[in-house]
């Protein structure tokens, strides 16, 4: 039996691990721009976007799947993994073909760009390894193992920063192909994934099992009769594919207005006469900058997904035992704390985009600024859609939140594609490609919202609101009015227009002595 405190214990060890993944990924997307050049750099981030609308796909369904089903038996029998290996690595391997032996065909058909294909080859290991490592999470995950899978993360976190700059700068030195350190940093991206595929293996193999309340030796105590040892296809696809769906769809809305505005914008160069080679060098350097304010853009967003595994438990809950008001004050709640932060962070950035833009990458990068500006609210507006989504989900209605985000990505492409047309030149085209990104994510946004309304009668209060978008907004002018020329002047315009935020908050009494006691307990607990 887990306790309460072990359970805290490895919520907050794997919040430690995904928090050092996340600043390991942004430690590899602020160094390879100065380890390449800027359309390759450009060439990277497609090939990684156009990979991690799979893999993103794969990960979080495939975990979940297998953690259920681990979780629900109480342990596992190495005859259930090998068949949920079977099974997804089955998928794996035809998705990694889909990716290898298509290069070709995707690379001049659906990215406009031949020079992506070597790079495109590689990505079929990154998926095939990918789908089976999943596996092995999702096992650590379903047996509890926390710290365990924590390790996991930090290790393949710290394999991939490595690898991917690591052969990025070794390549981009000394290799004798075109778009080398391209090449390089998408092979140590797939390297590292086989890498921990092997490590996760050896893991699984000799994890120590839950048996009466301890943990033991695997090769001392034989697993107990019931841990799971295989389930129908049937149920394994009901499980697995309305996950798949809603993952396929949300990745979209995150990651695929890069992929569209390259398609897009190489065919506008085309149509006026550029040569191709040209084209596709245009397109890609200037999605490298799209690409550079877009990662800027998401930090609100993974600031509030640790949210989500905190409402969609709670929601679930509330909804199966009939207790509709425990569930509408979560919501209330989490709407509270989601728009207070996001509401900041977006307005910060967004006001302060030249400067951000200039104290992370080159100089020439500062051309991604208008996307940073747009794109900073529109991933606060996903934050809130996927609040929604994980709500209603928690509510039993999973397949609604996966059609919301499917008509969002239909709209996105639509409208990216739809403002392309008559740019004048690359920066108009993206911040055309950023407005079109927002109008798919409202679309998304404003139907989970009204599913939210009517499913739980709980929505923002107009109070917090109406107090929120003034203090975003002085908190905004006040990043835009102060200078951000220098780094030291960028970190100092920030730093006051987050206190501008805070006080506006104080000021309108959103923010008073309740909330001040709340943080000063969470402190007092964590120590």
């Amino acid at each position: 039996m887990v306790t309460a405190k072990a359970a805290g214990r490895g919520a907050l060890t794997i919040a430690v691990a995904k928090a050092y993944f996340v600043v390991s990924s942004y430690a590899v997307h602020l160094v390879l721009p100065r380890l390449l050049s800027a359309e390759d750099f450009g060439r990277y981030s497609i090939v990684v976007s156009f990979a991690s609308i799979v893999n993103n796909v794969l990960i979080a369904a495939t975990v979940q799947t297998v953690s259920k089903l681990v979780s629900e038996r109480h342990g596992f029998t190495w005859k259930g993994v090998r068949q949920l290996v079977l099974r997804h690595g089955t998928l794996g391997t035809a998705l990694g073909l889909l990716f290898t032996c298509g290069a070709t065909l995707w690379a001049s058909t659906v990215l406009r760009d031949d020079s992506l294909v070597p790079l495109l080859r590689w990505v079929g290991l990154l998926v095939w390894s990918y789908s089976m490592y999943a596996v092995m999470v999702g096992t650590v995950n379903g047996s509890m193992a926390f710290g365990v899978q924590a390790r996991l993360d930090m290790t393949f976190s710290t394999l991939r920063t490595a690898l991917v700059l690591g052969l990025a700068a070794w390549m981009a030195a000394y290799g004798i192909r075109e778009h080398r350190g391209a090449l390089g940093a998408v092979m140590g991206f797939s390297i590292a994934a086989l890498l921990i595929l092997g490590v996760s293996v050896f893991v699984v193999r000799g994890l120590r099992r839950r048996h009466n309340g301890a943990l033991v030796d695997a090769s001392t105590v034989e697993p107990p009769e019931d841990g799971f040892s295989g389930v129908g296809f049937g149920a394994w696809q009901g499980l697995f594919v309305p996950l798949a769906l809603y993952q396929l769809a949300l990745n979209g809305l995150l990651l695929s207005d890069v992929l569209v505005f390259k398609s897009g914008w190489t065919q506008q160069l085309l149509e006026r006469g550029l040569r191709s080679n040209l084209a596709a060098q245009q397109a890609s350097e200037y999605a490298a900058y799209y690409a550079a304010g877009q990662k800027f853009a998401f930090v609100p967003y993974q600031l509030m997904l640790s949210l989500t595994f905190v409402v969609f438990p709670m929601i679930s809950r509330a909804t199966r035992s009939g207790d509709e008001a425990v569930a509408r004050n979560t919501l209330r709640a989490a709407f509270r704390i989601s728009l207070l932060l996001l509401a900041g962070v977006a307005s910060v950035l967004a006001g302060a985009a030249e400067g951000v833009m200039g104290l992370a990458y080159p100089d020439a990068y500062v051309a991604g600024a208008g996307v940073l500006r747009v794109l900073a609210f529109s991933a606060a507006g996903l934050a809130v859609f996927v609040l929604c989504a994980t709500a209603l989900s928690g509510a039993g209605h999973a397949r609604s939140a996966a059609v919301m985000a499917g008509v969002g990505l239909g709209v996105l492409v639509f409208g990216v594609r739809f403002m392309l047309w008559g740019a004048e030149n690359g920066q108009e085209a993206l911040l055309r490609t950023a407005l079109g990104s927002m109008a798919g994510v409202a679309t998304a946004l404003g139907a989970s919202l009204l599913a939210v309304h009517l499913r739980f009668g709980a929505l923002p209060t107009w109070k917090t609101t109406a107090r929120m978008l003034l203090a975003g907004t002085t908190a905004y002018w006040t990043a835009v009015l102060l200078p951000t020329g220098h780094p030291l002047h960028t970190l100092g315009t920030m730093a006051l227009a987050t206190f501008t935020y805070l006080g506006v908050l104080v000021v309108t009494r959103e923010l008073g002595q309740e909330d001040l006691t709340r943080v000063r307990g969470l402190f007092r607990k964590r120590s």
